[in-house]
C-alpha cells in the first residue's frame, strides 16, 4: 500500500522509509522490492528494515530492486538484526556495484548470523565503487563473526 501511495509521487529525489521493529518478513520484502526498483529518479534513499526479521532471501530482492537505482548519491540500508546470512551479505555487495554515483554510502548488517564471506561480499562491492567520489563511509557489522579475517578485508 505504501509503495503505491509513493509511486504517485514522481518527481521524489529522496526517500526515508523507516519500518524498524515491524516483522515485515520475506513476504514484505517481496512486496517493497518492486517499487524500490521503480524509483528510478531516486537521488537520496533511506531505508531502514532494524529488526524484521528479513532473510536472506530478502535481502537479496531488496538489494536487487536497490541496484537499480542508478542515480544514487546517497544510500543508508539498514538491515541489522535481521536473519540476511552470508549470502544476503554478498547480495547487498552486489547491489553497490551498479550505484557509481554514489558520494554517501551507510550499511547496517549487525545480526549474530553473519560471517566473514558475507562481510567480505559488502567490501568487494564497496571496492567496485568510484573511491574518489565516496566522501561518507558508515558500516555497521557487529555481533557477527567476521573475525580478524573481517577487518583485514574492510582495511
Amino acid at each position: 500500500m505504501i509503495g503505491n501511495t509513493i509511486n504517485n509521487f514522481t518527481n521524489l529525489r529522496n526517500l526515508s522509509l523507516n519500518f524498524y521493529a515491524n516483522k515485515i518478513a520475506v513476504e514484505g520484502a517481496r512486496i517493497l522490492a518492486p517499487f524500490i526498483g521503480g524509483w528510478k529518479n531516486l537521488q537520496g534513499f533511506n531505508l531502514d528494515l532494524f529488526f524484521n526479521n528479513v532473510t536472506r532471501e530478502g535481502a537479496e530482492k531488496i538489494s536487487s530492486s536497490i541496484s537499480q537505482l542508478t542515480n544514487l548519491t546517497s544510500l543508508r540500508l539498514n538491515l541489522d538484526f535481521n536473519y540476511i546470512e552470508n549470502e544476503g551479505g554478498i547480495a547487498v555487495g552486489n547491489s553497490l556495484k551498479p550505484l557509481q554515483n554514489l558520494r554517501s554510502l551507510s550499511i547496517g548488517c549487525a545480526s549474530k548470523n553473519f560471517g566473514f564471506s558475507g562481510f567480505e561480499g559488502i567490501a568487494q562491492g564497496m571496492r567496485s565503487l568510484k573511491q574518489h567520489q565516496l566522501e561518507n563511509l558508515t558500516v555497521v557489522c557487529g555481533v557477527n563473526r567476521v573475525g580478524p579475517q573481517g577487518a583485514d578485508e574492510l582495511a
